[in-house]
């Protein structure tokens, strides 16, 4: 067993002893203020949008039979996976130096991730000919799809040329939801929110007064087995009302 416990049960308690951990010794780990928010956001964040809950109100509507349908399942995993990887992500920037043997013991690190590379991303290396090409457009009132395009004669390839590319197990998506007069987040570590795409096209909900904001940021790859791959350029789309 890695880092993350296999059964979800086991998951959700370890998450549970994580999150107000790195809550509490955030400055000493060196973790950023953005990067701790976006990380809460997908654990706790109460909505009557299940697009926009977190682990902790997913999972409880997934344990009850009454209420834990598909796109209650299809959410948990979503943010399950999203979870694991910011995690990793903050794992891989605390230097070596300030781990200490309480850290290893709550968090379970014991090295390095594996799968995962650091999250100090340089996009002029990481952009590239294998690197994936979204785009953002308009799908309706406040909403947004993700696309990625994907080369034709691969297996799975659709008649828009949509789709995972050969080798690629899910991507993630950095991004930001700003006024469209402010400033565009200049890398993937600039972006406040993230989330893991295991289907295309991605619909992306926003509410009613995000509308007319830009929504801002990076595709990544995460390519099999679970190693943090290639970034697109910077796409960006406006939320319509």
């Amino acid at each position: 067993m890695g880092i993350y416990p296999d059964k979800i049960a086991e998951r959700t308690v370890y998450y549970s002893k994580v999150m107000p951990y790195l809550n509490i010794n955030n400055v000493r780990l060196l973790i950023a203020a953005a990067v701790l928010a976006a990380l809460n956001k997908l654990y706790d964040n109460v909505s009557t949008d299940i697009s926009q809950m977190g682990y902790v109100q997913l999972i409880a509507l997934y344990d009850d039979e009454s209420t834990s349908t598909k796109p209650v399942k299809d959410e948990r995993r979503k943010r399950d996976k999203a979870l694991q990887h910011a995690l990793s992500s903050i794992y891989d920037d605390i230097p070596k130096s300030i781990w200490n043997s309480n850290d290893r013991a709550v968090l379970g690190r014991k090295g390095p991730v594996v799968g995962h590379k650091s999250s100090v991303i340089s996009t002029e290396k990481s952009i590239g000919t294998n690197a994936p090409v979204g785009d953002l457009s308009p799908s309706g009132a406040n909403s947004l799809t993700l696309r990625v395009n994907q080369t034709t004669g691969q297996k799975g390839v659709s008649r828009k040329s949509e789709g995972k590319q050969k080798n690629i197990r899910e991507y993630m998506f950095h991004y930001s939801v700003l006024a469209a007069n402010a400033p565009t987040p200049i890398n993937p570590n600039a972006c406040t929110e993230h989330i893991v795409i295991t289907r295309l096209p991605h619909k992306m909900n926003f509410t009613p007064d995000q509308a007319g904001m830009r929504c801002s940021g990076y595709v990544q790859n995460i390519e099999k087995p679970a190693k943090a791959g290639a970034i697109s350029k910077l796409i960006t789309g406006i939320i319509p009302g």
